[in-house]
């Protein structure tokens, strides 16, 4: 008995079986971007650290982070190779094997190469590994609203660092060398909870096998099996990848200077009050990849990637204003509309590179795209430069403007018909 001949209560009742599993899916996604995320919170982690071994620089803990960021792209990128060839949920199980052993290894550092290789690399691997199967798998479902269901998850994931850096903060003492048993309970409580995501895991190999398991209407779902070696010999790829890499670079740059920012328009600003500024700058984040996912799912890639762009300008300007003013308030502004604006990044380099390069292959395709944060990191430490250069954070507001309008010309030329490839995906 097919769908078209079974009885209505029978159709009903299997409809509402699968929105079920679908939102049992939803939860188990979100859940594990949200711990996944924890390893953005190095701010937070390296305070500790720094305490118990004052003789390292700055900047030798800050590599820790540069790493963790190369490291989860990688992660990424080997997620989307490897669903080619076992199914989606063994990637979650690979994430528990490396976050035990990077939390592990890094609750027993004692020199920097070690605390590299154990929170840089392994962890960074491990999130990354999450962040694609994910990504690539539960927006899948929602065949009408995947952009959406995405910025939820993105959502969890960008939040993840002021949730449980919060956490973290709370239950660990302030007494020299307590993180690392803050460090040796992680390493338990990841395995503990991604073995549990793996078990409630789709049984599938990819987003298509889920959709079609949970009757998703096949014309729904968009299969431009556009092979990873195809995008590459596609202009159209490099422009957007480069526009993505503009935009997000904007944001870490922002990210990266905050606090001293703040500090320098108003230098009585207490440690509390900076700790609300650059939390809220992750909080907008996260808001901003749903507000932009019900975007993009309304009016599609071009309007969305210009409405991102726009604000990305207009934010720009807004923190030049309060440099030059010193006034706080317009300061505040500027940092809720950039995090805003910064929360799109991740949002269209899901949402794009499924609409315009098909689902079949988005594990790998997404793995890829998603490399623009390598370029994009670079932006802090450039920021940075400026501000000793010029002892000012003026210049670094007119670096933020300069990234949105040479995105804009990236945007145009991704606008033309010349750039719009075969499946015409640019609208």
């Amino acid at each position: 008995m097919n769908r078209d001949t079974a009885p209505a209560s029978q159709v009903a009742l299997k409809d509402e079986n699968n929105r079920g599993r679908k939102i049992l899916y939803l939860i188990v996604g979100t859940v594990a971007l949200l711990f996944a995320g924890f390893v953005y919170a190095w701010s937070v982690l390296a305070a500790p650290i720094a305490d118990e071994f004052p003789t390292w620089s700055g900047g030798a803990l800050s590599l820790t982070f540069t790493i963790c960021i190369s490291s989860f792209c990688l992660g990424a990128f080997f997620a989307g190779l490897l669903s080619r060839y076992i199914p989606a949920r063994f990637n979650i199980l690979v994430s528990a094997l490396l976050f035990f052993t990077g939390f592990l290894i890094s609750s027993r550092v004692q020199t920097l190469p070690v605390l590299y290789i154990g929170y840089g690399m392994l962890c960074g691997m491990a999130s990354g590994f999450t962040y694609n199967t994910v990504i690539s798998t539960m927006p899948g479902l929602f065949s009408e609203n995947s952009a959406f269901v995405s910025g939820i998850l993105l959502m969890a994931f960008g939040t993840s660092s002021l949730i449980m850096g919060m956490l973290f903060t709370t239950f660990t003492p302030p007494t020299i060398g307590s993180w690392r048993r803050s460090f040796l309970f992680m390493s338990f409580l990841m395995t503990a909870v991604f073995i549990l995501i793996f078990l409630l895991f789709p049984r599938v190999k990819n987003s298509v096998s889920v959709a079609a398991k949970l009757n998703v209407p096949h014309e729904s779902i968009k299969s431009n099996d556009c092979t990873t070696l195809a995008m590459l010999k596609r202009p159209d790829f490099y422009v957007f990848f480069f526009w993505l890499m503009l935009i997000s670079a904007a944001g870490l740059a922002l990210i990266s200077q905050a606090r001293q920012i703040v500090l320098f328009v108003s230098p009585d600003t207490g440690s509390s009050v900076l700790s609300i500024i650059v939390g809220m700058i992750s909080v907008c984040n996260g808001l901003g990849r749903i507000i932009f996912g019900r975007l993009f799912d309304k009016a599609g890639n071009k309007h969305t990637m210009l409405i991102i762009n726009l604000l990305l300008l207009f934010a720009g300007l807004i923190l030049l204003v309060a440099i030059q003013s010193g006034v706080f308030f317009i300061l505040i502004a500027g940092f809720v509309l950039l995090g805003i604006d910064y929360g799109g990044s991740p949002l269209v380099c899901a949402a794009y590179t499924r609409s315009a390069y098909g689902n079949n292959h988005f594990a790998s395709n997404f793995s890829i795209a998603n490399m623009n944060l390598l370029g994009a990191s670079f932006s802090a430490a450039i920021s940075g430069m400026l501000f000793d250069v010029s002892h000012s954070y003026i210049s670094t507001m007119l670096f933020l403007i300069m990234l949105g309008l040479v995105a804009m010309i990236l945007l145009f030329m991704l606008n033309k018909r010349s750039y719009r490839g075969v499946q015409n995906s640019f609208n």
